[in-house]
């Protein structure tokens, strides 16, 4: 039976899930799993049952999945925020940040504002000029 999973698994239907936020698919992945589950119910000789450890370890390995996805997600939140409060704890305070000429001086600064939303984690405004926090190379 193990071939017809792997055959099953192959087709469009996990292809259009990668499109879909995490939760829906999780869901998607949920609904997939069921639908093996079903198929393999369905299609197994009745003479040769598959054995009921078999179906427990499909389950445990996608619990697993799961769970790895939902700790992945948690992780990233956390250093979102945490990156945020050390990006707001910089305000007020004088930056050393890389150099954005290129001329190898780096630009110092204190910092005005935080921008939270940059799409590389938060921007720090010193002046009129906008540096990501990663660029940030001494504080004082």
């Amino acid at each position: 039976m193990a071939s017809t999973i792997t055959a099953t698994q192959g087709t469009g239907e996990t292809a259009g899930t990668t499109q879909l936020g995490a939760a829906d698919k999780i869901q998607a992945d949920k609904n997939l799993f069921l639908k093996l589950l079903i198929t393999q119910l369905q299609n197994q000789d009745p003479m040769n049952p598959m054995e009921d450890k078999e179906f427990i370890a499909q389950l445990a390995q996608f619990t697993t999945v799961e769970k790895l996805s939902s700790i992945d997600s948690a992780l990233s939140s956390s250093t979102t925020a945490a990156q945020s409060q050390q990006a707001v704890s910089l305000i007020g305070k004088t930056v050393s940040v890389l150099d954005p000429s290129g001329d190898g001086e780096p630009a110092v600064g204190v910092v005005d504002s935080v921008a939270l939303a940059g799409k590389d984690g938060p921007v720090l405004r010193i002046g009129k000029q906008e540096f990501p926090m990663s660029w940030v190379v001494e504080v004082r």
